[in-house]
């Protein structure tokens, strides 16, 4: 009964989520912190009706079918599971008051946005599409060196992906794997560059074929549908329009991806049949409940980190050694000794020592550093990024191009909501995105424009 009354209480956290939106803006805002509350939502709130509704009616050790949830869930207790949902809601409502704080900070020392001239994003199409020819051809060297025949090479990147010794990972295959990512969101932005640009409809079908190539190659379920979201939150930022209709498709193509994607994986790699995907769940329960636990793993990770993790505080150092960890061990002589990571610490308490990495999720990594002030401060730094954001967007000229522009950067402060690490942000991948943004994007006021390069902006749709 008391997963059952946390679940309703989900439900008004994402009601009143919609309402502080509607009475911020008037409307669902298609602003940075509106998309960041969003993308939140999606992962620690929503997800969390069904988990917690779900939980009650499931076989204990047999929750998901997969080992380190059901441990998780097996360990669980009402006082975590209601402790989980107290720092979603002081997180949700920390990022709030940084994102207005730093917004009106903004405005007191730049002056108010909506008086402002506006200034219009170009991208360099010419820039972006040499950078990701580049990047196909570097892609298609790693793919060719991976065995003989197409489906021979195809099965060896599903295991390098899931890290199996047998197969040998070079330097050549590892970083073109660690870079697809990067690729394909590039893409995403050359698509929304060119849309309207005239003339260009062959360098649009060329960005898009590349797009289907870099997801196909990422050999997971996030490559596949990560294209999709990022087209529909781009579509929404250039023109404040929801498209619920559009947004009913895209989960229908979703969900089945995050339900079966990595069966389907394994069933190409080790040889398995239709049938055994098929019967991945036992009931209609257990599919629910895995498929709602992987869209919303920052809940059970942090469920998981609450209820079974017994450490001390860890004051950020963790978010610290995923930035230091990018760098040369010994640099510039410093050696310092930094306490074991805690995704190792997460993953054998999870599962065991042996198993890929698995992340305390978002809540739980709060809990570690700073216990019950941990959502005060990652929401006040979280609101913090998007406040700055959110006046930059407010001093830009919606268009296609912005929009994608300012959806990836939005998107990457988002990325730790998923795992509570900044293992993926401090990434290669993610340098080389704001690095190519960096070198192709400029902003420029309205009329600083030159009228070609006007006539061909894009519109918003």
């Amino acid at each position: 009964m008391g997963y059952w009354v946390l679940s309703v209480f989900y439900v008004a956290l994402t009601c009143a989520i919609i309402a502080v939106e509607l009475r911020r803006g008037g409307r669902l805002n298609a602003d940075p912190l509106g998309i960041f509350v969003l993308v939140a939502a999606l992962q620690c709130v929503i997800p969390g009706i069904f988990i917690f509704g779900l939980l009650p009616l499931t076989a204990r050790g047999e929750e998901t079918g997969s080992n380190a949830f059901d441990r998780i869930y097996d360990h669980a207790d009402l006082s975590s599971a209601y402790l989980l949902f107290a720092l979603t809601c002081t997180f949700l409502f920390f990022t709030y008051v940084g994102a207005q704080t730093t917004r009106s900070m903004l405005v007191r020392r730049f002056g108010e946005s909506r008086v402002l001239p506006q200034y219009v994003l170009q991208v360099s199409t010419k820039g972006l599409v040499a950078t990701l020819l580049l990047g196909l051809a570097f892609t298609a060297a790693a793919f060719q060196s991976m065995g003989g025949s197409f489906v021979e090479r195809y099965t060896n990147l599903i295991l390098l992906r899931s890290v199996e010794l047998g197969v040998e990972q070079t330097a050549l295959t590892s970083n073109a794997l660690a870079l697809l990512q990067s690729w394909s969101w590039l893409c995403i932005v050359a698509l929304f560059a060119i849309r309207n640009q005239r003339g260009k409809d062959w360098v649009w079908y060329l960005c898009l074929a590349m797009l289907i190539v870099f997801a196909f190659l990422g050999v997971s379920r996030r490559a596949l549908f990560l294209p999709i979201v990022f087209a529909y939150f781009i579509h929404v930022m250039s023109d404040g329009r929801w498209r619920i209709g559009k947004l009913a498709v895209a989960a229908i193509v979703i969900l089945p991806l995050v339900a079966f994607g990595k069966e389907i994986l394994a069933a190409i790699s080790f040889g398995g049949s239709v049938d055994q995907v098929e019967q991945t769940y036992a009931t209609l329960v257990t599919a629910g409940m895995r498929t709602s636990s992987d869209v919303g793993i920052t809940i059970t990770e942090s469920l998981g980190t609450i209820s079974m993790l017994d450490v001390p505080p860890r004051y950020g150092v963790d978010n610290l050694m995923s930035a230091v960890q990018r760098f040369p061990e010994g640099m510039l002589g410093l050696d310092f000794e930094f306490p074991e990571r805690i995704v190792r610490i997460s993953t054998e308490t999870f599962a065991d020592k042996w198993a890929v990495d698995i992340p305390p999720g978002l809540m739980g990594q709060m809990w570690l550093d700073f216990r019950v002030f941990g959502p005060v401060i990652w929401g006040l730094l979280f609101g913090i990024q998007i406040g700055v954001l959110q006046y930059a967007w407010a001093r830009t000229r919606r268009s296609l191009q912005s929009a994608a522009v300012f959806f990836v950067l939005t998107f990457i402060v988002a990325l730790p909501i998923n795992t509570g690490s900044y293992d993926f942000t401090f990434s290669v991948d993610i340098f080389l995105v704001i690095a190519v943004l960096m070198l192709t994007v400029r902003r420029r006021p309205p009329e600083a424009m030159p009228a070609a390069a006007g006539a061909h902006s894009a519109e918003s749709s």
